[in-house]
């Protein structure tokens, strides 16, 4: 049983190693896109509004 055991456990090891390589993967397809300056001030109001408690939930957004 000893064996079987040492084999899963390589196998785990080993599928961990390919989902690490392939999030690599997906991350180095993405394409980076520039932040416009828009897009930077209503990103900056937006951490505002929540840091001022001023948003609401998805939940509520959900009961409508």
């Amino acid at each position: 049983m000893s064996q079987a055991n040492e084999l899963l456990e390589k196998i785990y090891k080993d599928l961990q190693i390919i989902k690490e390589e392939i999030t690599d993967i997906k991350l180095h397809l993405l394409k980076e896109e520039e932040v416009t300056e828009e897009e930077l001030k209503e990103i900056q109001d937006a951490k505002e509004q929540i840091r001022k408690g001023e948003y609401t939930t998805l939940e509520k957004l959900k009961r409508g």
